[in-house]
């Protein structure tokens, strides 16, 4: 005999909605008495349950589109960053079942600053700090100037 549902008497059933999970089994009731039978509390436990805001993570945003319980959302490293690899910027709400208390996993997310942005500086046609060049004066063999002589450092 299959009871409600169509699921034989005391099997185990999973019920499964888009917020919510319950296993249970079934039994017949008879119809008579369906209408004083109230599911409801026991369905609907943690209907109504979000997700507070996710932690913050070092150099990374976030954009929440839903704080449902199952929502996953990602971090996005910031500008001059990116994800480490190896590391996850994959956050989901679930559900504390202890406590009935929603939260966010806890992501492993490591932003590094990205190697290919470092700025090179141009090579520089002014003289570097502590050396003032002089005019060009000749070397004892009068070709060319003698490098040793047209650069003075300004040691104290």
């Amino acid at each position: 005999m299959l009871g409600i549902w169509g699921v034989s008497p005391g099997a185990p059933t999973i019920i499964q909605t888009p917020t919510i999970k319950l296993l249970t089994t079934t039994q017949v009731f008879p119809r008579s008495k369906l209408k004083s039978l109230h599911l409801s509390p026991l369905i609907c436990t943690s209907a109504g349950i979000t997700c507070p805001a996710p932690t913050s993570v070092k150099h990374a945003d976030i954009r929440v589109k839903s704080y449902s319980l199952n929502s996953r959302e990602r971090y996005v490293c910031n500008s001059g960053f990116k994800r480490k690899a190896g590391t996850s910027s994959l956050t989901e709400c679930v559900l504390n079942k202890t406590v009935n208390i929603a939260h966010w996993t806890t992501p492993n997310l490591k932003c590094i600053r990205d190697p290919s942005l470092t700025h090179q500086t141009p090579p520089s046609t002014a003289a570097p700090t502590g050396v003032t060049p002089e005019p060009d004066s000749p070397n004892p063999s009068g070709k060319g100037r003698n490098v040793t002589d047209s650069l003075r450092t300004l040691i104290p």
